[in-house]
C-alpha cells in the first residue's frame, strides 16, 4: 500500500524514473509494431500492476497517463496497443480511471484500457507463464518489494518481444535480508537458494561491499538461468550519502538493451562527463572509486581493447557490442579511445583517417590491434 504522502508532489528521482520508462515504450512500442507487421500481426501490450492514481495532487502525470497520452497521439499506437493498469488499492484505481477519461481523444484507442484493482502475487504469475503472450513491456513499481519476484519476470519474458523495467527498493531489501519474517519475499527476489547464500555472505561485509554482493546476485537471479540482459540505475538519497532503489531493465534482446543503455545514459551524464554515471544523486563524475561504483576510465577501456582484441581486426560496431555489456561505456567512449589510439598509430583503421572526415570514426570502420 502506498501512504498517503506519496503522491502529493513529485519528486526529481520520480519524474527522472518516468522519464525513462516512457522514453523506452515510445521507442520499444515503434520497433515491436514495425517488427509484427511482417508476420501479419501487431498487438502489443503495457502492462503496469502498480499503477497507482496516474497523477500527482500536484497536478504532475505519472507513468499510467504519459503512456496513454502517447499512444493516443501515435495512429499505430492508438490501433494496436493493449493496455492494464492494475493496482490493489481501490481509491487509486478510482482515481486513475477519472483520470484516463480526462485524455483528450482517449476513445481513439481500438483497444480500451483494461484498470482494475488486483494483486500482483504467484498466482498472477502463474497466470502468466501459461499463456503465449503478445509482445509485452512490463512495468513493475511496488510501493516496497512485496509482489516482485523472478517467477512474474520471466512469466512475461519468456515470449518473444516482452520486457521488464522494475523498481528495486535497496533500502528495503537490504533490511529485509537480515529479517526472518521477510524470508519468503526475499526468496520470491533472489531464488531461495541464492537468497540463502547471499544471506551468508553479507553478514561480515561493510555498506559498500554488502550493495554490491546484493546487486551481483540479483543480476546473477535475472540472467543464470536465461539468456537476458541487465541494466540497472541507482538513484540515491536526497542527501546523496546511500543508496535508496535501482531501476532494473531485463531484456533478452541486444537492441533493446542498447536503446535503453543511450537512454540511461543521457539522462545522468552530468557537465564534464564522458561516462554517465547511471545513477542519480551523489557524487557524478569520474572522482568514484568506491566498490560498487565500478571506476571505469577511459584509460581502463584503452587497456581493456588492447588486451582483449590484440591482433584482430574489427569494425567499430563489433567492437563495441562483444566488448560493452556490463560495463557503463557508450559509443562515444569507444569512439574516443579509438581515435586516439589511431592518432598515436597503436592500431590501424581502414578506410584511414586522411579518407575520413576528421574526427570521425563510423560504425563500419575495420580497426587492427597490434598483436600482445
Amino acid at each position: 500500500m502506498v501512504d498517503g504522502s506519496f503522491f502529493q508532489e513529485i519528486t526529481e528521482q520520480s519524474r527522472l524514473k518516468t522519464s525513462i520508462v516512457t522514453k523506452y515504450f515510445s521507442t520499444w512500442a515503434n520497433i515491436m509494431i514495425k517488427a509484427r507487421e511482417k508476420i501479419g500481426k501487431k498487438r502489443i501490450g503495457y502492462f503496469d500492476l502498480f499503477c497507482g492514481p496516474g497523477i500527482y495532487e500536484d497536478g504532475t502525470k505519472s507513468s499510467p497517463l504519459l503512456v496513454l497520452e502517447k499512444a493516443v497521439a501515435d495512429p499505430d499506437l492508438r490501433e494496436h496497443l493493449v493496455t492494464t493498469f492494475m493496482d490493489e488499492n481501490q481509491e487509486s484505481v478510482n482515481r486513475l480511471s477519472q483520470e484516463v477519461t480526462k485524455i483528450e481523444n482517449i476513445r481513439l484507442l481500438k483497444h480500451s484500457p483494461v484498470i482494475e484493482v488486483g494483486t500482483t502475487d504467484e498466482d498472477l504469475a502463474q497466470h502468466f507463464a501459461k499463456l503465449k503472450m503478445i509482445p509485452t513491456l512490463l512495468f513493475l513499481d511496488p510501493w516496497g518489494y512485496k509482489g516482485l519476484s523472478l517467477s512474474l519476470i520471466h512469466s512475461v519474458l519468456k515470449d518473444w518481444g516482452s520486457e521488464c523495467i522494475f523498481f528495486f527498493n535497496y533500502r528495503r531489501v537490504n533490511a529485509a535480508l537480515d529479517n526472518p519474517k521477510f524470508e519468503k519475499l526475499v526468496h520470491a527476489i533472489f531464488g531461495e537458494q541464492r537468497a540463502i547464500a547471499l544471506q551468508r555472505a553479507i553478514k561480515p561485509l561493510n555498506p559498500e561491499e554488502r550493495e554490491f554482493a546484493i546487486m551481483k546476485a540479483l543480476d546473477e537471479a535475472l540472467t543464470k538461468e536465461f539468456p537476458n540482459f541487465v541494466l540497472t540505475f541507482k538513484f540515491r538519497n536526497e542527501p546523496g550519502t546511500r543508496t535508496s532503489h535501482y531501476l532494473v531493465f531485463v531484456t533478452k534482446d541486444r537492441k533493446g538493451y542498447d536503446i535503453m543503455k543511450d537512454i540511461m545514459a543521457k539522462l545522468s551524464l552530468r557537465k564534464g562527463q564522458s561516462i554517465p554515471s547511471f545513477q542519480f544523486g551523489g557524487p557524478q563524475g569520474p572522482e568514484q572509486t568506491n566498490l560498487f561504483e565500478s571506476g571505469e576510465s577511459l584509460e581502463q577501456l584503452r587497456t581493456m581493447l588492447l588486451e582483449k582484441l590484440a591482433g584482430q581486426t574489427r569494425s567499430m560496431q563489433d567492437i563495441f557490442e562483444q566488448t560493452s555489456v556490463g560495463t557503463k561505456y557508450i559509443k562515444k567512449n569507444y569512439k574516443e579511445v579509438l581515435l586516439q589510439l589511431e592518432h598515436e598509430g597503436r592500431v590501424v583503421t581502414e578506410p584511414p583517417k586522411h579518407e575520413r572526415r576528421s574526427g570521425t570514426l563510423a560504425d563500419h570502420v575495420k580497426i587492427t590491434f597490434p598483436p600482445a
